[in-house]
């Protein structure tokens, strides 16, 4: 199939599939026309992308851990490599950071919530701080949308009289 179809399929685009071709992540092969083809087997792969792209996975990390999965199973099935193995340790313990993160902030919103009147869940009490990330992991931290004018970030904007 061709690249709009697969990125129908998988509900991507095509600008994405041939990110993910520039990455290394998925080969595609090429028709005598030149046009990219793809297989049924790399629909699975580039699900398996994306599941690991939302995680916050870099792509050199999905490269090297992706040959690992060799069916549709959430479970490695290839023992990787050393480095593979001792890369995905550090990264999990990045997750496991983030995520207590998220669930100290879910928690004062809970508790803020529950002080004006409106907490759907029980509330916790507040854990201990937690300790600021180091480096690598605040360069993976989503990043807000910037306001579009000059006036919605505080600025003053020049208003044409009328």
């Amino acid at each position: 199939m061709r690249i709009g179809e697969m990125a129908a399929l998988t509900q991507t685009t095509p600008r994405l599939l041939r990110y993910y071709e520039e990455q290394g992540l998925i080969t595609p092969t090429r028709g005598p026309n030149g046009y990219r083809e793809y297989g049924p087997e790399l629909e699975f792969k580039i699900g398996k992308i994306r599941c690991l792209l939302a995680t916050g996975m870099p792509t050199r990390l999905i490269q090297l851990v992706l040959p690992c999965f060799t069916t549709e199973a959430d479970v490695l099935e290839v023992t990787p490599e050393p480095g593979v193995r001792a890369s995905l340790v550090e990264y999990r313990d990045r997750l496991d950071h983030s995520i207590e993160r998220l669930a100290a902030s879910r928690d004062a919103i809970d508790r803020y919530l529950a002080h004006v009147g409106g907490a759907a869940t029980p509330v916790a009490p507040l854990p201990e701080p937690v300790p600021a990330p180091d480096a690598a992991v605040s360069r993976a931290a989503p990043r807000l949308p910037r306001p579009a004018s000059g006036a919605a970030r505080g600025r003053r904007v020049a208003v044409p009289a009328a």
